[in-house]
């Protein structure tokens, strides 16, 4: 899919939060591809092969962009969602109508909206 392309990207992610990074990877909501990017070392047991798989096919399928649209309707086009859990944070960033990339922080970490959306898609570009 985009294979190298977010290098930038998680520079900047390990940089900014450090342990705090989960994970990201980015996504093809059509077509359900996706290529992780990072996965915090504590983690790569817990999230392997098909774990992962399940994780981010079921982020997909509830937390499209086209899905948010259609609940919200009535509030334009979605930039990103953001979902909070007791083991973690999902944010959502929207790069198109079909792509995105999911970066997941530990429950804690701040971030500021609508700057952290806004920085992960200029850091993606880069």
């Amino acid at each position: 899919m985009w294979k190298e392309e977010f290098a930038t990207l998680d520079d900047y992610l390990s940089d900014e939060y450090g342990d705090d990074l989960r994970w990201f990877a980015a996504f093809d909501a059509k077509s359900y591809d996706y290529d992780v990017y990072h996965v915090r070392k504590d983690l790569q047991q817990d999230l392997k092969g098909n774990q992962l798989d399940y994780v981010i096919h079921r982020s997909l399928a509830s937390f499209s962009k086209q899905n948010a649209e259609g609940v919200y309707f009535h509030l334009g086009d979605a930039d990103h969602l953001v979902a909070g859990y007791e083991r973690g944070s999902a944010h959502h960033v929207f790069l198109d109508d079909r792509r995105g990339l999911v970066v997941m922080l530990e429950p804690d970490t701040d971030v500021t909206l609508p700057e952290f959306p806004k920085t992960v898609r200029e850091k993606a570009r880069d």
